[in-house]
Parts: structure tokens; C-alpha cells; sequence
């Protein structure tokens, strides 16, 4: 336990040291907790050191990512954004950049007034546009035992899982090629957004490895059947074929039409209660991991916990839907 602790921190710590914020140890489970499932989610779930009582300065610049907060103002709380920095190389990922990904992410676990966080990358019109290029191909090449690949897919798994473990919901905004890495940390969003030029592909198995970690996660997205297809043949599906496919959510000729959508939707998501829709983003993650019935009986635990402070929240805002209808009754 406490290995896992100082390894959390050491990929927080140079985020926190790059905006300012100081660090300690925290108990605070990551994984989504409720009362009578507790001990299960625990088993699968460690905890980890984090920021317990920092908030997020607006920018913070590290060397291949950057974290953006903006807040959305009228006591909406905010949204953040985390985007792979490194467009001269098709923003692809080796443990460097992997680790500092992972740190970012993190720090947002810990923020309760999140309403969405978009994982992006930058681009340039210098270079061939990119989310991301995939894992680092020379890196991998000089792995030379399995201790070392273990090693190295972790830092990939555990991108995807701090994506996955952040309460509010995560937007992949994604212009550019998709490869490999890249399309696990889409794919461990909650949505996918992308614009007519993107390409996605896995194409592992073509330099004799297999797609792995999230990978598993493209079978939920897209069925069995399609996604064993994609990997198996490392095929490379258009930003049409991949909405077909159910792997895309919404797809844009340009980023301007792509961003004016996805600030829509982040509004949106910020008219709705903050602790409800935190509850619900624990529920996503744990019906993807439960089996039926234990899901179902995971959200009755859920609704009731939302009376836990007598239903400030869901009372008030049924309180306003019940006015604002009362209000709006023609007069006779």
C-alpha cells in the first residue's frame, strides 16, 4: 500500500510543483465507492496519495502536457482541460509523457467543482494533425524483458484509469490521426467527439504485439464482433466509418464547429446538480465493472446517498421544477 501511495504521488507531485500546489498524503478511495459495496471496490481499487484541499490554479505547463481550468461562473464550478503538448511528433506517448499524463489527470480526482474535463491535444499546421500517434515505437523497441514491458503498459493503463476515476464526465476532443495509446485514452472517455479528418486505428498487432489495458474497453463501446475486427486487422476507419461504428459520439467538418458544440454540451452538464451527476459518472464506472444484479443493487445504494444530507440538493432543484411548472400554468 504505501508503495502505491509514493508512486501516486511522484506523478502528481511535478504537476502540483508546475502550478503551484503542495501535496500530502491522502486515504481517499478513488474508485466509486457506495456504502454496502464498499469492501468489494476496495479489493479492485487501491488507494493513492493525491491533492486533498487544492484547487487548481488556470493554467499549468509541464513538458509534453499542459492542464487548463476555466470557471464557468454563476456558481457552475468548471472545466478543465488536459492536452498532449507535443504536435512536432504526432503527440505519441513514451513513459516521460505517460507519467506526466497520468499526474495531471490525478490532480482532478480531487476536484469536487469539476463539470467536465476535455482530454485534447494541440496542433499545429506545421505538422500532420494529431491526437495522438500512439506509444512511442523506439521506446518499446529497446524493451528487453517482460519486467520492462510490464512496466511500461502500466503507465498506459494507468492514464486510462485516472480518466476513468475523475468524478465529473471526460470529453476526447480529437482532430487527427488516432493510433494505438491514443484510442485507449479515447476510448476510457465518456464521450468522443472528432472532426471529418481524423483516422483511428489499432495497429499493434502489425509490429507483433497485441492491443491490450483499454483496448477491452472498445469492446463495450463498439460490440465484439466490430472491435475484434478493428484490432485483428488493424484497420483504419474514417471519422464516418468510426461514428457508424458507435466509436464516435458526434463528428465536425471543422475544430470551430467541434469546440462550439462541446462548450454547448459542457453548459449543459453545468445546469445539472453537481453531486448528482458525480454520483452518475461512479455509476458509469460501475456497471461497466459489475455484473447485472450487483450494478442494480449498486444504484439503490447510489439514489439513497443522495438524501444523505437530508436531499439538499435534488429537494432544491425539485423545488425549482415544481415552481417554475406552477409558474407556468396559463391562468384560467
Amino acid at each position: 500500500m504505501e508503495k502505491l501511495r509514493a508512486l501516486s504521488q511522484r506523478r502528481i507531485a511535478p504537476v502540483a510543483e508546475a502550478i503551484g500546489l503542495r501535496t500530502r498524503p491522502s486515504t481517499r478511495c478513488l474508485a466509486p465507492c457506495f456504502s454496502r459495496h464498499r469492501e468489494q471496490y476496495a479489493r479492485q481499487q487501491p488507494f493513492t496519495a493525491g491533492l486533498t484541499q487544492a484547487r487548481l490554479s488556470s493554467t499549468a505547463s509541464l513538458k509534453y502536457v499542459r492542464l487548463e481550468r476555466e470557471d464557468l461562473g454563476q456558481s457552475r464550478g468548471s472545466v478543465a482541460t488536459v492536452k498532449l503538448s507535443n504536435p512536432k511528433k504526432l503527440n505519441i506517448v513514451n513513459s516521460d509523457t505517460l507519467v506526466e499524463l497520468t499526474g495531471a489527470l490525478e490532480t482532478l480526482q480531487y476536484d469536487d467543482s469539476l463539470r467536465a474535463v476535455v482530454v485534447t491535444s494541440e496542433s499545429s499546421e506545421s505538422f500532420t494533425p494529431a491526437f495522438c500517434g500512439g506509444a512511442d515505437i523506439r521506446e518499446m523497441s529497446a524493451i528487453a524483458s517482460p519486467e520492462q514491458a510490464r512496466a511500461f503498459i502500466t503507465k498506459i493503463y494507468d492514464v486510462c484509469e485516472a480518466i476513468r476515476n475523475i468524478p465529473a464526465i471526460t470529453i476526447a476532443r480529437i482532430d487527427g490521426v488516432c493510433l494505438g495509446a491514443g484510442l485507449e485514452i479515447v476510448a476510457a472517455c465518456d464521450f468522443r467527439y472528432a472532426t471529418d479528418r481524423s483516422r483511428f486505428s489499432m495497429p499493434e498487432v502489425k509490429i507483433g504485439i497485441p492491443s491490450v489495458v483499454h483496448a477491452r474497453s472498445l469492446i463495450n463501446i463498439m460490440g465484439w464482433q466490430r472491435a475484434k475486427k478493428l484490432m485483428a486487422f488493424a484497420e483504419v476507419l474514417s471519422a464516418s466509418e468510426a461514428e457508424k461504428d458507435g466509436l464516435l459520439d458526434k463528428r465536425y467538418s471543422t475544430t470551430t464547429e467541434m469546440d462550439t458544440a462541446i462548450g454547448t454540451d459542457v453548459n449543459v452538464l453545468a445546469l445539472h446538480g453537481r453531486k448528482g451527476m458525480h454520483a452518475q459518472k461512479r455509476l458509469f464506472k460501475a456497471w461497466e465493472e459489475l455484473d447485472f444484479h450487483t450494478g442494480l443493487r449498486t444504484s439503490i445504494d447510489a439514489f439513497a446517498e443522495s438524501y444523505s444530507d437530508s436531499g439538499e440538493e435534488p429537494r432544491s432543484f425539485m423545488k425549482a421544477w415544481i415552481e417554475e411548472k406552477k409558474n407556468s400554468k396559463p391562468p384560467r
